[in-house]
Parts: structure tokens; sequence; C-alpha cells
């Protein structure tokens, strides 16, 4: 799905965290990745992670200078941290990310840099990884939310699969979530849940957007290139790969037959034996056969002079 991965890039949290996913540069390392943080340095990915994150802090904190204080970066800046942190497997506590014992060590890094943007502070979630991934892609589709329901690709066969596609997943979740909600919990993700729930409900969005099962399923089995892509996903299949290698092989031996049958000996060959075979049967004049054998002849000595190897060769002889 590489161009339902385009489609989805004008969408707000795909560029914001396609931001916070950039490689940094190892010139612009910070010696703050040089404290003494033991949980964090004892994973493998703690250099790259660090120096990825420091470098996000630095970028946000300029940006805040020159435009003012946002706290969607700092929403976005806390999601892709703990994303990353569960990801590259930290020794982050399945049950309660709260209780992780990485949690001092991330405190004191960010602290490095709220000290000077005092209103972007380190979240403590206390929820399970799963409950945090599930809040992630809800906070996500919140912020993209009005940038789906007003994009002008919704019209386009190849374009509007991709957010019906993406909705789709949204919905998955969000379902998820209501089950987890259905009893009043004072949290953050309920809090979440209920806020998209009546305003940013997707399922009312996915109805709006006129969203098929069988235009979604359709251009999901032909790849990102939509229905256009149908027949290519039938040569994929096991099936059509085996027709279409049985009818390869057929042409090429139907092709190879006729050269060799226009070109070489070959057809002289047929001939004698044919004529041999029908000699059981039919009693052959003398005259007739002459006449024949001179056909042959002739033949033969005209397909012979057309080869470009012109081979001195005489079936009727060494047969």
């Amino acid at each position: 799905m590489e161009n339902c991965e385009n489609e989805l890039k004008s969408l707000e949290s795909f560029s914001e965290y396609s931001r916070l996913d950039m490689p940094a540069s190892s010139s612009h390392k910070s010696a703050h990745c040089e404290d003494d943080l033991t949980e964090l340095s004892s994973n493998l990915h703690f250099k790259s992670f660090c120096l990825k994150f420091t470098n996000n802090y630095t970028n946000i904190i300029s940006k805040w200078i020159s435009n003012g204080y946002n706290n969607e970066n700092c929403d976005y800046l806390n999601y892709w941290t703990y994303s990353e942190l569960i990801s590259n497997h930290f020794n982050v506590d399945e049950n309660d990310i709260s209780n992780s014992k990485i949690i001092n060590d991330m405190t004191k890094l960010w602290k490095n840099y709220s000290d000077h943007i005092p209103q972007c502070e380190l979240k403590n979630y206390k929820m399970s990884t799963e409950h945090f991934q599930y809040m992630k892609q809800l906070y996500d589709y919140s912020k993209d939310y009005s940038r789906i329901k007003k994009n002008h690709c919704l019209d386009n066969l190849q374009c509007k699969p991709c957010y019906c596609i993406h909705i789709k997943k949204v919905i998955s979740v969000f379902k998820l979530v209501q089950q987890e909600c259905q009893s009043p919990r004072d949290n953050e993700l309920c809090s979440l849940y209920s806020s998209i729930a009546e305003n940013k409900n997707p399922e009312r969005l996915l109805n709006d957007m006129q969203c098929t099962d069988e235009g979604v399923s359709g251009f999901a089995a032909g790849g990102p290139n939509g229905e256009a892509d149908l027949g290519s996903s039938l040569e994929g299949s096991p099936s059509r790969a085996a027709l279409n290698a049985g009818l390869s092989i057929l042409g090429i031996s139907v092709i190879s037959f006729f050269l060799m049958y226009k070109f070489t000996p070959l057809q002289s060959w047929l001939n004698t034996v044919t004529r041999r075979l029908n000699g059981n049967k039919y009693f052959l004049g003398k005259e007739e056969t002459n006449e024949m054998l001179s056909y042959s002849s002739e033949t033969e000595d005209a397909n012979l002079s057309n080869n470009e190897l012109n081979v001195s060769y005489n079936p009727l002889l060494n047969f």
C-alpha cells in the first residue's frame, strides 16, 4: 500500500511523526546523552533514540521561540517518545507505564529541555502499553479528522479507498476502547474516547464518506493503485501464475517446433516417417514414389538454402 502511504502523508499526524522520525546527524549529538542514565543506556537503541530525542526537542524549542508555544507539539513529542521506548523494547512496564524503571531516567533527560519551556512536561501515563497505543491512535485521528473530512481527493477512486481503509482501522480501535469505557471511568483514555464519540465519531465519518465494503476490499485486493490493479492481483495468484507458466511453455514449444520444422532437416525426416507408415497400408507405384522423392528432395534443398548454417544433410539417406 505504498500509494496509500503517500496519500496519507498530507495528514497532520503523519507529517508530525515523519519529522520526529528523521535521522539526526551525529554532529548534533547532545552532551545530555552522556549523562548517567543507567536504565535507558542499557538498551541497544539508546544512542539512536537519545540523538533523535534531543534533536527533536531542540528543534521544537527553536520553533516555539519563533512562533510561540504550541501544546500540540508537546503532545506529539510525548506520544512519539513513548512509542519509541515501547517499540524499541526499553524497560517499559506493560501493565502500567508509570511504573517503568526508565521513567526516572526519561524524566531527567526531559527536564534538560523543559526547564526552558516549563509548559511542556513529560506525561505520566498510568495505563498499559496496549491502552497507550489505543490512545495514540485515537489522538492522531482526532487531529486528522478535519483534514480527512475536507479532503478534495475523496471523489477520486484511487485516493478515497486509502482513507476508507484508514478510518476502518480507527473504528476497530474505537470499538475496543468503547468496550473498555462502558462503565464510567475517570481516565485519560476514556475522556478522549468520549470527546471523539461525540464530536468526531469515526463511524459517522465513514458513513459520510460513503465507503463501501466492495470498493475497499476490491482496492485492498488490487494493491495500491486501486481498481486498475484488480487484474494484476489475479496475475499474482498461484492458479493464474501456474496458468501463465503453462501457456508460456506451450508457446515456446510451438515456436521452437515451427523453427525446427522450417529450418532443419526435421521436415524431411517427418515426411519420410509419414511415407513409411503409410507404406504399410497402401501400395505406392514406382512412378508415384519417384515423384514424391523428387518433391521431397527439392523441398529440402530449398529449405536448406534458406538456413544460415546450410548443413548438408539428407535424412532420406540416413534414416
